[in-house]
């Protein structure tokens, strides 16, 4: 089943320019939009965490 908009949260985000620069050039060689680029981040860096919590919880 496709996401739809209503399973996403609007955010509005401010970044120093040049790592805005650096999170375009990651999606531009990564074939993402910037959006994405940012989805994928932040999904690798709270992965290890996530993993952490449900082996605490078993």
């Amino acid at each position: 089943m496709s996401a739809t908009q209503a399973d996403w949260a609007k955010t509005a985000l401010r970044l120093p320019r040049d790592m805005h620069t650096r999170v375009h050039e990651e999606a531009k060689r990564n074939d993402r939009t910037f959006n994405g680029q940012i989805v994928a981040m932040l999904r690798q860096a709270l992965q290890p965490k996530q993993e952490a919590e449900h082996a605490d919880a078993a």
